[in-house]
């Protein structure tokens, strides 16, 4: 009697296993997979805060341009390099 509950038993096991294993895989497959939309993701946020970056330190350097003109010409080109950067489409998306 015992034989035949180890005939039956034994297949079982294995079947429970190897489906353990796979199942195991196929997380650790998600698990990948979503490290790398992480690692996407991180890459993107970088090269958006390296554009809003340069951009600020653009205007920066816009701004001391500026000052060696008198306040009457140098507000409204002042005004456009804010106008500019705002409107700038790459950095809305950022």
């Amino acid at each position: 009697m015992s034989n035949v509950k180890d005939k039956i038993y034994i297949p079982l096991i294995k079947m429970e296993i190897m489906f353990f294993f796979y199942f195991l895989a196929l997380k650790s497959e998600e698990i990948i997979a979503e490290n790398r939309k992480m690692e996407d993701a991180i890459k993107e946020n970088k090269r958006k805060c390296t554009m809003i970056t340069d951009a600020i330190n653009n205007l920066e350097v816009e701004y001391v341009a500026s000052k060696i003109y008198f306040p009457m010409r140098r507000y409204p080109a002042l005004k456009q390099i804010i106008k500019r950067t705002i409107h700038d489409q790459l950095i809305r998306e950022s």
